[in-house]
């Protein structure tokens, strides 16, 4: 999966074929890709299989990394 070119594309078509609508409601749908995709994040077991993936790693060292300049910037 971490190969994939374009993996939100691969996402978005996943989510549209899966919900088997049509017409307005696959517009609909369609539009409103970046609440399904945060919805998805918000269920996603952080502590899974994902927690396997090189990417995945990466995002939660970037976001420790984050955290911890935030924590340096405001300490008095």
């Amino acid at each position: 999966m971490e190969r994939v070119a374009d993996p939100k594309t691969l996402l978005h078509d996943s989510i549209l074929e899966t919900a088997n609508v049509t017409g307005r409601k696959r517009q609909q749908l369609a539009g409103r890709f970046s609440q399904s995709r945060r919805q998805l994040l918000e269920r996603l077991d952080s502590d899974g299989p994902v927690a396997s993936l090189d990417s995945w790693q990466h995002v939660v060292t970037s976001v420790k990394e984050v955290v911890a300049g935030w924590a340096t910037t405001t300490a008095p």
